[in-house]
Parts: structure tokens; sequence; C-alpha cells
């Protein structure tokens, strides 16, 4: 019975005689703060930790709770950064001499967000002056004259609680001078500048968005890759070099990733002549000799990558003409011009890049006719000459 009458006496004048913690100011949000975005730091689970700025002048306080991540002391200002997990519901303040203390959060903690409390010990009458503003100017770049004095180009400044005075110069703009009232809760400060007369501020001036709507020409170059079309009795045989082929194309920005298109083209295709075998040769057959023109209007949809790629659908109306040889005769080869004209229907698709104006794609088009079909794959080489 003595030793727990003991234990009880030595554990009530552990509690008189030990120091404690004093909450001088409850927890707030530091909404403009920037804290977070310099100095952040990812939990065990990889989430945001929010952080909790302890302001007190007692050193050496270590932290405990569930959620607790880590913490970092700025010894010149008496500043404690407490890294927690989201949705932490409390944190305990230790330190040998004094009595711990459990704080419970009166709202749910939010990650990549600063907040701040100060603390100090019982009967220390000194309060927490000091906290960090943060000063942003518009545009940005200005130097920060703070009571007078030229601080430089910073964006945080530690400084007391009450007010100062703030002046912002920057070449091009008129000095701006504020008087600034500083807080736990008025720390974030927006500076904007005006321009001095007769001046121009390139900065203004917004940059091109070339992903937009535009017309765009475009070179493109391929090659037939069969070698016949039509029925055994009544075909055309076409051998050919590389073709070169001209579009026209106008796409309408739909959204961040489809674009609406449509498109003119012409493709030209140099064939080879070609003298046929007596025993392959059929009562009507002709046989492309010299140019093969190709041409559609055609509508489709693009769809567009983060990374600048896109994929490309089109359909539409197509004509194809080529100039051939029928030959009439198996024995005698007898022939006579004949020129193939055929009006239908033509699709493409294929993968693209672009940059700025510039623009790449690997397609492959299937032209249609009532012999059969013509596909030729091919690359275009494009240019956005207009955006609107």
């Amino acid at each position: 019975m003595k030793t727990l009458r003991f234990i009880l006496l030595l554990a009530i004048a552990s509690m008189v005689f030990s120091a404690q913690f004093e909450i001088v100011k409850d927890i707030t949000e530091l909404t403009g703060d920037l804290t977070a975005q310099k100095y952040g730091y990812k939990d065990v689970n990889g989430d945001w930790c929010a952080i909790l700025k302890v302001h007190t002048d007692i050193k050496d306080i270590q932290f405990e709770g569930f959620g607790y991540e880590k913490h970092d002391y700025w010894a010149e200002s008496g500043i404690y950064l407490v890294y927690l997990q989201p949705e932490s519901k409390s944190v305990r303040f230790i330190k040998n001499e004094f009595i711990a203390k459990n704080y419970t959060f009166p709202f749910k903690l939010k990650g990549n967000s600063v907040y701040q409390i100060d603390i100090k010990g019982v009967g220390e009458e000194k309060k927490i002056e000091n906290i960090i503003i943060t000063i942003q100017t518009v545009p940005s770049g200005g130097e920060i004259y703070f009571d007078g004095k030229n601080l430089g180009f910073v964006e945080q400044i530690e400084t007391g609680v009450g007010p100062h005075e703030l002046t912002v110069k920057r070449s091009g703009y008129e000095d701006k001078t504020t008087n600034i009232q500083v807080s736990a809760k008025n720390n974030f400060f927006k500076i904007d500048l005006m321009p001095l007369p007769g001046t121009i501020q390139l900065n203004n001036i917004k940059p091109v968005d070339y992903s937009g709507s535009g017309m765009s020409f475009s070179v493109e170059t391929g090659r037939y890759i069969d070698n016949e079309i039509g029925s055994n009795s009544e075909k055309i045989k076409v051998s050919s070099n590389f073709g070169i082929g001209f579009g026209l194309n106008s796409n309408v920005k739909i959204s961040e990733r489809f674009d609406a298109l449509i498109k003119i083209r012409m493709f030209v295709l140099q064939s080879e002549k070609e003298e046929p075998f007596i025993e392959n040769v059929e009562p009507l057959i002709l046989y492309a000799d010299g140019e093969g023109i190709y041409y559609s209007l055609s509508g489709g949809i693009k769809f567009k990558f983060k990374n600048r790629v896109y994929l490309l659908g089109e359909a539409g109306l197509s004509r194809v003409r080529l100039n051939c040889m029928m030959y009439l005769d198996t024995i005698s080869f007898n022939m006579e011009d004949f020129v193939y004209d055929s009006w239908d229907f033509s699709y493409l698709s294929g993968i693209g890049y672009e940059y700025q104006r510039l623009d790449m794609f690997l397609y492959e088009t299937t032209y249609m006719s009532d012999r059969g079909a013509i596909i030729i794959p091919g690359l275009s080489l494009g240019y956005k000459f207009w955006i609107f």
C-alpha cells in the first residue's frame, strides 16, 4: 500500500513540476503556402503527406502517432515540418522533462496541403511571432523590397506578424508599394504589376496552339502493291514505280483527343510498260501503260495521343483513271489505246506524328473500282499553313 502511495505521489509531482506543452494558436490551413510544392514528401503508401508546420521556441521535440512519417527542423526559424499521412487524426508531442501531449485534429488532413499550429512551454510568455509568407508577382520575376530592405528575387519570406511595407520592382513595369498585415491566416500576397506606358510586354503574347484547327498541305509518295485487277477474261495488269501525290487537308478540333477531317487528294502513279507472254494473253486484257491518276474526296476522324502520335481513318468518294493498252489479237498482238475510268469510293487508315506545323503519316489507301481494289501504301509529309 505504501508503495502504491509513493508511485501516485511521484506521478503527481512529475505532473506538477514537469514542463507542459501549451497550444498558443490552434491548427489552421495555409492555403497559399508553397511548402508542399517545394518540400513535399510521399508516405509509405505513395501518397503525398500533409505538412504540419509547428511554430515553437521549444527545441528537440519528437512526434508520434498513427500516420506520422517523419519531421524536419528549421533551427533558424524554430519551425518543425511534421509529415503526416492524409486523414491522420492526431499527433503526439514528446520531449524530455515535458509531459507528453496528444493533440486531436478538428478536421481531416488533406494530402499535399500545409497547416500551422503554434505551441510553447507552460510559463513562457513569449508568443510565436515569425511565420513564412509567400509573395507572388504577376508577371513573375519581381524584385522584392520588404520594409525597405532589398531581398532580391524571392518568393517566400520569414517575418513577424503585424504590419509591413512591401515594394515590388520589375523592368518595364511601374513600382508597386503595398502595406500588408501578416498573420497566420494572412500569409499569401499576390501583387499585380502594371506595364509602363508605351512598352510592349512580350510575356503577354500567347504561344501558338499548333494542335488546333487548321489547313495543311501534304506531299505523298507510294506504290501499287498488287499486279492485276479484274476477272480472268477481262483484267488490267499494272507494274508501277513509286508515284507522287498531293493533298489539301482541313482538320477541325472537336476535343483534346479528336479532330474531324476533310481531305482532297490527287495521286499520280507512273506505270511501267509490260509486254505479255503469248501463252498468258487472254482475248480481252489491258496493260497499264503510262500514268494512273487517282482522285479522292474524303472525311474522317483523327484520334490524338498525348505524345503527339495519332491514328487516322478516312473514307470518301474516289475516281480511278488509267491509260492502258488493250490487246485484241493474241497472235499478231493488235492493240489500241484504252482509257479506264471508274468512279467509286476509297478508304484510308494509318498512324502519324505531328510536331507544331509539321506532320508525318504512314498510311495505306484502298481505291475501289469496278475491276477490284487498288491498294497503295505510302508516306505523307504535311505542313499546316493556316491555323484557325
